[in-house]
């Protein structure tokens, strides 16, 4: 079950990059290579893999949810006049 052992270490590590990515701690930023020398995973551990790619799943929709969000942010931003570019002064109405 040596090979068992290395799956384990690189699933509970992909877990841990899921897990921070969650939690907003650290997002991974480095690239995954997936392991040649282990071979095909275990059976066993099929499932667990599977529960993986479907969280990741989940967090990429977070993700592109949050990305959307940012953009409408921005483009309300940028509908803004600057004041360099105004010819009078320019009053932003906050209470609506």
């Amino acid at each position: 079950m040596a090979a068992d052992h290395g799956w384990d270490d690189v699933l509970a590590a992909l877990e841990q990059d899921l897990a921070d990515m969650r939690a907003s701690v650290t997002p991974a930023t480095g690239r995954w290579d997936a392991p040649s020398a282990l071979g095909p995973i275990p059976a066993h551990l099929e499932q667990r893999a599977l529960d993986l790619i479907a969280a990741q799943q989940d967090v990429l929709g977070m993700l592109r949810r949050e990305q959307l969000d940012i953009a409408r942010h921005l483009a309300a931003l940028h509908a803004v006049p600057s004041v360099s570019a105004a010819p009078a002064p320019v009053y932003l109405d906050v209470q609506g």
